[in-house]
This record gives structure tokens, C-alpha cells and sequence, in this order.
């Protein structure tokens, strides 16, 4: 059964992105044979960059549009990575005191 889904798999995620290493990984752990590997990532790639490039050929237009958007995205994605990562290493540093005086009352 493995072998019957196995191609379809990766055509499915060469097609579209995000899980594509984590696929990869899995087809090397069940040692998928390489030449149907090879066969259905290519023709995931051909669909992907296929898709790619027809987007930017039919939608390249609105880029004049949206160019005066691009730089708040820009700027809000920054706050909100900076937001993120101050939360975090405060949560961080918090917890890391919490277990140390845990640690020293037990010791």
C-alpha cells in the first residue's frame, strides 16, 4: 500500500509548499525507490513553478496597486517578530528563575 501512495504523496506536496523536507525525510525513511522519487518531484515542481510563473504573468499588473501596501506589511511583520521575541525571551528568562529557586529549595 505504501508504494501505491508514496508517488502520489510527493507529487501532492512537490505541488505545494511548506512540508516538502519533512516529506523528503519520511521517503528516505521507508527508502521510497529514488527513480519514482525523482519522477514525482519533478513533476511536482513543473506544476509548482507553473503555477508561479502564471501568477506572476496574469497578476503581475497589480503589483502597482499593492506596492503601497507592501511597505506596512513589511513594517508590521517586523513589530510584530520583535513583539514575539521579547514575549518569549521574558517568558523564557521567567521560567528559567522559576526552576532555579525550585532547584535551590530542593537542594
Amino acid at each position: 500500500m505504501t508504494q501505491l501512495w508514496g508517488g502520489k504523496t510527493i507529487f501532492a506536496v512537490k505541488s505545494t509548499t511548506g512540508l516538502c523536507w519533512a516529506t523528503f525525510v519520511a521517503a528516505g525513511i521507508v527508502k521510497m525507490d529514488f527513480k519514482r522519487f525523482l519522477k514525482y518531484s519533478f513533476l511536482g515542481g513543473i506544476i509548482w513553478s507553473g503555477s508561479l510563473v502564471a501568477m506572476g504573468y496574469f497578476y503581475g499588473y497589480l503589483w502597482r496597486s499593492m506596492k503601497q501596501y507592501i511597505s506596512w506589511i513589511g513594517w508590521i511583520i517586523f513589530g510584530i517578530t520583535a513583539i514575539s521575541f521579547a514575549i518569549i525571551t521574558l517568558y523564557k528568562n521567567r521560567e528559567a528563575k522559576k526552576l532555579l529557586r525550585e532547584e535551590k529549595k530542593y537542594s
